[in-house]
């Protein structure tokens, strides 16, 4: 996810011993930065922060001139304050911890019936008492890109918009701005024209447009536009009023946005839930993070939902055990296409206290000899930084090889500590490398340690690998996605949402039907690859459920669309209307297609919506055992078994549990999977579905690809395997109803 951006911070550092930190590594990069180059008007700028007290203080011990409090609950708060005051606050006894400076990323018409939230939507034609569709509950988000007025955000007879205020909250030091009357909303405008990514999460959470408009369709394997069609895409809580916060994600600005919005939740008396997608992939990942700790405690209140990030084929975790393997080496991806630049972080964390060391090698870029090395102290002191570079200045650390590589403004920075929430051992790097034209050399580093200690490494920015010139390189190991699940999702009170694929082609304006090259129509249904997973120290598996997120349609920015000169063939529908704008003028309203884990987490955030409408007590904790316990089930093992948590969001049963009804489609499927079972003979498999009238099967490698295939009349088919390799692949029927059912099999184990 997005690495730390320090070109624009300016801030400070300090001196001290080697002790647990009170600062996070990017307070204390931006601190040290600040104190080597500074500025002239350094004493004023402000930075925010996000602060935890120690038990029984109060948040008047950290009050002084210059410092605001800009929000607070329980043990943690959101400050700003002058730069050159930042040591001393984080110094006050009454602050066990203080972080920032760490951003983020911003991580449906076939989605509605593929989780069954139309059958709530139309409850009153599929046995309930009313239709569900959000009313009387508050939506809330932190994202970028906001186009609020966008028809999609109205109400359903085009005369008010449903988004009742909005803030801002910019830059690191959270200058906030407030749009709270109609006109001031109305004139708005957008807060980043080159994104539309909070108006398309908005508008799978909560949009409700469907009226006439431009509509792309299909029509056999071409595609039409209709203009007097409806628009299909709108959203799952169509009736919810929306109070998003848009801005500069910092993980203080996050809590910030949190903490307004549950405020203005619990003013208007209404449930709230609030969603976050975005994240990052550093940290600790067992919920010890700040802003791990600060979102369990808005959580009491309202339902936060948190995408697991879109990292689950990325090689940006490594994991080693230094009482098996004293050593190991990993070479550093670049971050660009030609392989010169390597700009991003890297953050280890040990499994206890014991320290571990770290050495940055320069490696032969065509036969991985290391040509040098530069060993990262790990006993740092506190407020001070380890500093490789090429510069002059005091406390800089140089090397030949490293002078003689990369360019003069290049640099590597390192901090080191004892963490004081979890008690584990922290080394955590951060540079931006510049190759020169003449270097013959790739950053790789080396972990040494000894005992039973086990480390998790996380990569931003690049990844891990022990390929060179595409060969392995002996003695170095590659990373892995096994934790690759977002840091932001490792707490407590909170719902965290992996994604799986509801649409693989779609139609635009421009009549043509537009695709996702690496999928087919035949992996509908399946887990979509790039979900981010994960394992807690505790065991606890993330993400927890799915839900529809390749494929998803949904509103665009018009700014976006105008700044980033999108077509006809990046649009799949508009809609012309003039209620929404300030002057009476017309203006368009356009649906584009994304795919992430960020457009699965606010469809679950619309369901919640949907149950909090049918009960409005519901608790996170609530909330998470009625999705999981009515999921649809994928009867998987392994990595897809993790990745896809409890299985498929299924709102309808959820619904039902909750109002104590019978389940009309969860039986069907737990029904099919106590009828489906698998038996081997000589060079192939049969799968039996009991009961079917007909059953069709497809076989899958690991990596998606279909490799095998039978249909037939009846309650078996058969699959040759004769000519498959041996390993494991997944086998899934599907029955007339459209059930899909999935295990995973050793095939020609003998």
């Amino acid at each position: 996810m997005k690495k730390l951006l320090l070109t624009a911070m300016l801030l400070c550092a300090g001196a001290g011993i080697f002790a647990q930190s009170k600062l996070n590594p990017t307070a204390r990069f931006m601190i040290h930065q600040s104190k080597m180059f500074p500025s002239r008007n350094s004493g004023e700028v402000r930075v925010s922060a996000l602060v935890k007290l120690n038990n029984g203080e109060d948040i008047s011990a950290i009050r002084q001139d210059g410092v605001e409090i800009l929000s607070s609950r329980g043990q943690f708060a959101v400050i700003s304050l002058p730069l050159d005051k930042a040591e001393a606050i984080s110094a006050n006894p009454a602050v066990k911890a203080m972080s920032f400076g760490q951003e983020v990323q911003p991580v449906m018409d076939k989605a509605r019936p593929a989780s069954f939230v139309n059958k709530l939507q139309q409850g009153t034609s599929n046995g309930f008492s009313q239709n569900y569709r959000g009313d009387g509950i508050l939506l809330g988000m932190m994202d970028q890109g906001l186009d609020p007025n966008h028809i999609n955000f109205y109400n359903k007879e085009k005369t008010e918009n449903r988004i009742i205020a909005l803030s801002t909250i910019t830059g690191t030091n959270s200058v906030r701005a407030d749009y709270t009357t109609p006109e001031q909303i109305l004139k708005f405008g957008t807060e980043n024209a080159s994104s539309t990514h909070a108006t398309h999460v908005a508008g799978i959470m909560g949009g409700s447009f469907n009226s006439e408009g431009r509509v792309a369709y299909i029509s056999g394997d071409h595609a039409l536009v209709s203009t007097t069609r409806k628009v299909p895409y709108y959203g799952v809580a169509p009736e919810a009023l929306m109070y998003p916060c848009v801005g500069s994600l910092y993980n203080e600005n996050i809590i910030l946005a949190a903490n307004i919005f549950a405020e203005k939740a619990k003013a208007l008396g209404k449930p709230g839930v609030f969603n976050l997608s975005l994240g990052y992939v550093p940290g600790p990942h067992d919920g010890t993070d700040l802003i791990n700790e600060a979102l369990a405690e808005v959580g009491k209140d309202v339902i936060i939902c948190v995408a697991a990030g879109n990292d689950g084929t990325t090689p940006l975790s490594l994991q080693n055990n230094f009482a098996t393997t004293p050593e190991v080496k990993t070479i550093l991806t670049s971050s660009d296409s030609d392989g010169s630049t390597w700009d991003g972080e890297v953050d280890t964390w040990s499994d206890n206290s014991n320290q571990f060391s770290m050495a940055f090698a320069m490696i032969d870029k065509s036969s991985g000899e290391i040509i040098a090395k530069v060993d990262i102290p790990y006993n740092i002191p506190e407020g001070e930084v380890f500093y490789l570079s090429n510069d002059n200045k005091d406390g800089a650390t140089h090397n030949t090889t490293f002078a003689a590589s990369f360019s003069t403004n290049s640099y590597l920075y390192a901090t080191s500590e004892v963490n004081s929430n979890n008690n584990r051992f922290n080394l955590n790097i951060l540079f931006k490398l510049t190759a020169n034209s003449s270097s013959k050399v790739v950053p790789a580093l080396i972990y040494t340690g000894s005992g039973n200690t086990k480390i998790n490494s996380y990569a931003s920015g690049m990844t891990f690998t022990d390929y060179l010139n595409g060969s392995p390189v002996s003695g170095f190991t590659a990373g892995n996605p096994y934790q690759s699940i977002n840091n932001i999702a490792c707490g407590k009170n909170i719902i965290v949402v992996g994604a799986y694929m509801s649409r693989v082609s779609w139609p635009v304006l421009s009549s043509q039907v537009m695709a996702y090259t690496s999928y087919t129509e035949d992996q509908i249904g399946e887990i979509a690859p790039f979900t981010s997973y994960g394992n807690l120290p505790d065991g606890k598996t993330l993400p927890e459920i799915c839900a529809p997120g390749l494929g998803v349609i949904s509103s665009y920015s018009n700014y976006y669309v105008e700044s980033q000169d999108k077509r006809d063939n990046d649009l799949a529908a508009d809609a012309t209307t003039t209620v929404n704008t300030s002057d009476g003028t017309a203006r368009n309203n356009p649906y584009g297609c994304e795919a992430g884990t960020s457009m699965a987490t606010p469809y679950v955030s619309g369901t919640i919506a949907l149950l909090l409408e049918a009960d409005p007590t519901l608790k996170v904790d609530d909330v998470r055992n009625l999705l999981t316990a009515t999921a649809i089930s994928q009867n998987q093992t392994g990595t897809v078994a993790t990745q896809w948590g409890a299985g498929k969001l299924n709102a309808d049963d959820a619904m039902r549990k909750l109002l104590g009804m019978t389940s009309e489609i969860g039986n069907i499927d737990a029904d099919t999977n106590r009828r489906f079972a698998v038996s081997f003979y000589p060079g192939g498999v049969q799968a039996i579905v009991a009961g079917e009238k007909s059953v069709t099967a497809r076989l899958y490698s690991l990596a998606g690809a279909l490799v095998a295939s039978a249909s037939g009349a009846g309650d078996s088919v058969n699959i040759s395997t004769e000519s498959l390799p041996k390993g494991v692949y997944v086998l899934t029927v599907i029955t007339p109803e459209g059930v899909k059912v999935s295990k995973n099999l050793l095939i020609n184990a003998n």
